[in-house]
């Protein structure tokens, strides 16, 4: 046991070791030696030591002065030995003090000028599997190396055995013959080996960087894996041992494309089953959810009529705050359909001008009550009509519109409509929507397709949404053969461009119809005053100054200086105001349109008609509602009375029938889900019977909206289908399709269930 002096002289003795070690440097790792001396000069000495190696081999070139190869798990070494070191062997650990340089044959060698062999003597390391090319690469020398190859060639030069492995740059295993003789003999040219041995540089080559070759150790170095193929026979054998393994593995992947095969219809049939699920929840939300609007809607635009003032304004609120309700209802209702791949188009020819203009009508009263500048204008190429889905592109334009005005706070939204001409009586339109409002970060834009995803989803954002109008928009686009594009500048705006391509109905460009005559334009709003100076330039009408001119364009009333005879002044307002206009005083809306322009330009103001005299004749439309529901019915009916058009009562398909057995009916209205029977089974039953065929005009409104409803009631026997809410207009218009289907089937025989569906 030690005492307690020498304990303190023993730390003292570390202490002091450990303080003058940082002085020297002397040991560090030899995979970091290594890593240094492959960039230093050949001159460069680093101080090192390496403890615990394994001896691997003693020198076996000639040209080798006295040493061996020395390695541990971070690499290996050749250390050359003093004259008066201590014998070394295969096995023995090491500890080995000396300094590391770089010999002129580009290998890292250690000059040793200690070399301590450690108790425990071991096995040498487990080679590392390398390639020929790998073993080619200096960055494994002095390492014990296992290589796998074809032998080329066999060569003998004085005490050395070469053996050439096949590879894009020959490599090469050298063997010193010694007592155990030659190991080559049993080798041939196409024998694949195994050689394991020292990987070190190839002194006799000129290629620089020097290549590497292995060094074998004995015989037991060269394992022969494979003879070489020297028959017809064995290639036979070879070919017919790979044709029964191909045949087992084609048995098992059959098995396993059949088990996987299963697997993916068992998939599909439950995605299958959870869409269907997902679309009927969606369909019947809808339901419940349209029909209270249908009373919220409906009686909002018959109180609208006659509100004055607050009452007013608080109904156009709710009506409002109805129809979004209803936008994001359809939205979602969209969407639906477009995962179910169910989502229906309807091509037809249509005037691309009057569809932006319809979208316009819808948006530009937010946009004006915002103070924006707002319009489109139609380049002159753009044709007169082609064939596309008039309904969906409305909806793009509204949804890209909408958005820009929703993010505008000051400035102008505008339109331009181009044209660029494509083979075979095709043209690509393109409907770029600018707007000057606060822009989209770059890193943001990918988000802007992608389904319920907002900008901004903080509990402070400025503007709400569903995520879903620009996916169902680009997905819309995509089916009228287009593509939706987006570019913005964060501050400045940013520009939507839809583009689509569709055949030509009629190439005929757009007359503007502006009469002969000059014009002057007073216009402050930069964007309606573009419009106005294309329109004009595409009528090839003459622009002069105020004082010249016999039509002015101005955003502002006439003063009383004026107005002369021989001028008119054609004021362009956001709001048509009632007020009393002068003779030569003309107001039109804006957004600018060519066709009101055109109007305002060749005629008169418009007398306002006498309310009294304005009496509409009594309506000749026998009508009938069949709806369960109280409410339904008090909205139909009186909306139809204030359209002017008296109805009969039915609550389901049973009374609708009876109600027909005693008189005819010209219209009738007929609710889907009723109770006893429903509007399915009573369109069937009035068609079955012959004098019923085209007569009455059979109308579905219902809250029932997917495309298969509709395609549902149009197989039942039923003329038009008109989805819930309805307002005003909406009715309006479902009269005037049957008034002219009605006129139709008189003035022609007898037609199919199919013409009178498809007339709509």
């Amino acid at each position: 046991m030690l005492t307690k002096t020498s304990a303190w002289s023993t730390i003292r003795q570390l202490t002091l070791c450990f303080a003058v070690l940082p002085l020297f440097g002397a040991v560090e790792p030899i995979v970091d030696i290594r890593s240094r001396l492959s960039n230093a000069a050949a001159t460069a000495v680093i101080p090192c030591a390496v403890e615990g190696g394994v001896v691997n081999l003693a020198a076996a070139s000639a040209q080798d002065p006295p040493g061996f190869y020395l390695e541990d798990d971070s690499g290996g070494i050749f250390v050359v030995q003093p004259e008066s070191g201590v014998p070394v062997m295969i096995g023995h650990r090491a500890r080995v003090y000396g300094n590391c340089v770089q010999s002129s044959s580009s290998r890292a060698e250690m000059r040793a000028y200690r070399v301590e062999l450690l108790p425990g003597n071991m096995t040498p390391l487990k080679p590392r599997r390398l390639f020929p090319y790998e073993a080619r690469n200096p960055d494994w020398q002095s390492t014990l190396a296992e290589v796998d190859g074809i032998v080329s060639d066999i060569q003998r030069h004085g005490d050395f055995e070469f053996i050439w492995l096949r590879d894009t740059n020959p490599f090469r295993a050298a063997f010193r013959i010694g007592d155990q003789g030659p190991i080559t003999s049993r080798l041939e040219p196409g024998m694949r080996v195994i050689l394991r041995g020292i990987v070190a540089p190839q002194e006799d080559s000129s290629e620089l960087p020097r290549p590497h070759q292995l060094v074998l150790r004995s015989g037991d170095d060269l394992v022969i894996v494979d003879a070489p193929v020297g028959s017809s026979r064995q290639v036979v054998y070879v070919f017919l041992s790979l044709a029964v393994l191909a045949g087992v593995w084609i048995i098992s992947l059959r098995r396993a494309v059949q088990e996987r095969t299963r697997e993916l219809k068992e998939a599909l049939r439950k995605a299958e089953e959870s869409s269907r699920m997902k679309s009927s929840f969606v369909a019947n939300m809808s339901h419940e959810i349209r029909t209270p609007l249908n009373a919220i809607i409906g009686f909002s635009d018959l109180l609208l009529d006659g509100a004055q003032g607050e009452q007013k304004r608080v109904l156009d609120t709710i009506r409002v705050s109805a129809n979004t309700l209803l936008a994001v209802i359809n939205d979602v209702l969209d969407f639906s359909k477009i995962e179910s791949g169910k989502l229906d188009m309807a091509f037809e020819a249509v005037s691309p001008q009057s569809v932006v203009e319809d979208a316009l009508d819808v948006v530009s009263p937010a946009a004006l009550q915002k103070g924006l500048d707002i319009g489109y204008l139609s380049e002159p190429n753009v044709p007169s009509r082609v064939v596309t889905d008039p309904a969906r592109l409305r909806q793009v334009l509204m949804n890209l519109l909408t958005n820009a005005v929703k993010f505008t706070d000051a400035g102008q939204v505008s339109l331009t409509l181009r044209a660029e001409p494509e083979v075979d009586g095709r043209v690509c339109l393109s409907f770029a929507v600018k707007d000057s409002g606060i822009g989209i970060p770059g890193e943001k834009l990918s988000r802007l397709f992608q389904p319920f995803q907002q900008l901004d989803s903080s509990a402070r954002r400025r503007h709400g949404g569903t995520g879903l109008g620009l996916v169902i928009s680009r997905h819309l686009i995509r089916l009228m053969n287009g593509d939706l594009f987006v570019g913005s500048t964060p501050g400045k705006g940013s520009t939507f461009t839809a583009s689509i391509s569709c055949e030509i109905a009629e190439a005929a460009p757009v007359s503007i119809g502006l009469p002969a005559a000059a014009f002057a334009l007073e216009i402050d709003r930069p964007w309606s005053r573009a419009i106005a100076e294309s329109l004009l330039a595409q009528a090839n009408a003459r622009i002069v100054p105020a004082v010249e001119a016999s039509i002015l364009l101005a955003d502002r009333p006439p003063a009383v200086a004026d107005l002369r005879p021989g001028r008119r002044w054609i004021e362009l307002s956001p709001q048509i105001r009632a007020r009393t206009t002068h003779a030569g005083h003309t107001v039109v809306a804006l957004p600018l349109k060519p066709a009101a322009l055109a109007a305002a330009c060749r005629a008169e103001p418009a007398v306002q008609p006498d309310a009294k005299a304005a009496v509409k004749p009594p309506s000749t439309l026998r009508i009938l509602v069949a709806d369960d529901n109280a409410v339904n019915v008090k909205v139909v009916t009186s909306l139809l009375s204030r359209l002017g058009h008296p109805a009969e009562i039915a609550t389901n398909g049973v009374e609708v029938l009876a109600a027909m057995d005693k008189q005819p009916f010209d219209l009738v209205f007929l609710d889907i889900q009723m109770p006893e029977m429903d509007g399915l089974e009573a369109a069937r039953r009035i068609r079955e019977q012959q004098h019923l065929r085209s007569r009455p005009w059979l109308v579905a409104l219902t809250a029932n909206a997917m495309s298969s409803d509709r395609e549902e009631c149009l197989a039942a026997g039923m003329n038009d289908h008109v989805p819930k809410p309805i307002g005003l207009k909406q009715l309006a218009a479902a009269l005037e399709r049957a008034e002219h289907g009605l006129q139709t089937a008189n003035t022609a025989p007898a037609r199919s269930l199919g013409a009178s569906a498809g007339g709509l």
